[in-house]
């Protein structure tokens, strides 16, 4: 794409000689040639594997028949084929540098999978856990509107969050819902994993928003867990009413009231959540990130850093703790890591059509360091 044509030279000699083996396949009706066959090489220490699948771009193929590059060895211990229609062939100790022509009417057996005889260390619980959540979209589609999106943006959840929120040493899930549809909290019976729908009022009444994304986190510093759900879809507007996130206060017991004072009137269309003291003010501050603004995929969304006073009010104060926060584009992901050790974590954030970004963390200020994740990998200081 965009580049010259390249001659390669084939630098080998007579000294040197390596050896190769060619493999031409014979396919049955419409598929003579093969496509999707697949042929293993087996030599000592080591087996080669190709498939017959000859486009390489619009309107490009290759040569159909297979080679094999088998280096200064000209043994093979066996040659294997699977065809489309899985009958397989076996050939013991074929000859080195020659052409292998294969035949889909010679295969006299068939390839089966291989299943494990071992007793599989997790076994399916779903019927017998009580968790009878079952996750339905709404309606829209974005194509309607948006023809030339890459993909449905207004289908990104269910969001999933997990954490003891009784304090009974268990740990009970939160599924958040499409925009439609009510949110679900199961909380964990004491022996055997099962779990019952104890759902608080306050989560049933909120089916107009989208839960995307969820985190359990102590926001008003009572040692409970508390819950944050993140709002965002791309069937509301850039400033519908439906994007404001949502803060749930836990009584200790697993009851939740949602805050309608804790969280500043932000409405973005949101994508992750990521909690953290990021501050090392001893209370748990929050970032949240957004991947699209409403109807206009492609231009880049605000994302916010939310810092907590303690007692879980948060205010947005994006701009003097993470100055950078315009070059994060189109948020997908985000996680708080402590690269350096010195207790303050950076934050990691991946995004469409982005670079990974790190922004090193000094003492509670958040700067890019395009550096800093290779020389973290390297071990450098």
């Amino acid at each position: 794409m965009n580049s010259p044509v390249a001659i390669y030279q084939n630098q080998s000699s007579e000294k040197h000689k390596t050896n190769y083996l060619k493999v031409k396949l014979e396919g049955l009706g419409l598929n003579r040639n093969a496509i999707g066959a697949r042929v293993f090489v087996h030599q000592p220490g080591q087996m080669q594997l190709l498939q017959q699948m000859p486009n390489r771009g619009f309107e490009s193929s290759v040569d159909l028949n297979m080679v094999f590059g088998l280096g200064d060895s000209p043994r093979i211990d066996s040659l294997i084929v699977i065809w489309p229609d899985d009958k397989m062939q076996t050939l013991r100790q074929p000859k080195a540098n020659q052409m292998l022509t294969l035949r889909w009417a010679d295969a006299n057996q068939i390839w089966k999978p291989y299943v494990s005889k071992q007793v599989p260390i997790f076994q399916d619980n779903t019927a017998a856990s009580g968790l009878n959540y079952l996750h339905k979209e709404s309606p829209f589609v974005d194509y309607n509107r948006d023809a030339l999106l890459k993909q449905q943006l207004s289908t990104q959840g269910p969001a999933l969050a997990t954490g003891d929120v009784n304090g009974d040493g268990l740990d009970d899930v939160y599924f958040g819902s499409a925009s439609g549809q009510s949110s679900h909290l199961f909380i964990q019976q004491a022996g055997g994993g099962r779990f019952a729908d104890k759902t608080p009022v306050s989560m049933k009444q909120d089916t107009t928003l989208e839960a995307v994304d969820a985190v359990f986190f102590d926001a008003d510093g009572d040692k409970d867990l508390d819950l944050y759900v993140l709002s965002g879809s791309n069937e509301f507007s850039a400033e519908a009413e439906e994007l404001l996130d949502r803060l749930y206060l836990n009584d200790g017991k697993g009851g939740f009231i949602r805050s309608e004072t804790g969280l500043p009137n932000l409405k973005a269309s949101g994508s992750c959540v990521a909690a953290a003291d990021f501050d090392q003010d001893g209370d748990i501050d929050l970032f949240v990130g957004s991947r699209m603004i409403p109807g206009q995929y492609g231009r880049n969304p605000a994302s916010y850093l939310l810092t907590n006073d303690g007692t879980g009010n948060f205010k947005n104060y994006t701009k003097r703790f993470l100055a950078d926060v315009d070059q994060l584009g189109m948020v997908t992901a985000a996680t708080w890591a402590d690269l350096d050790g010195d207790k303050y974590p950076e934050l990691i954030v991946a995004g469409d059509w982005e670079p990974i970004r790190v922004f090193e963390n000094k003492r509670g200020k958040l700067t890019q360091n395009p550096d800093f994740a290779i020389k973290d990998a390297l071990g450098i200081r």
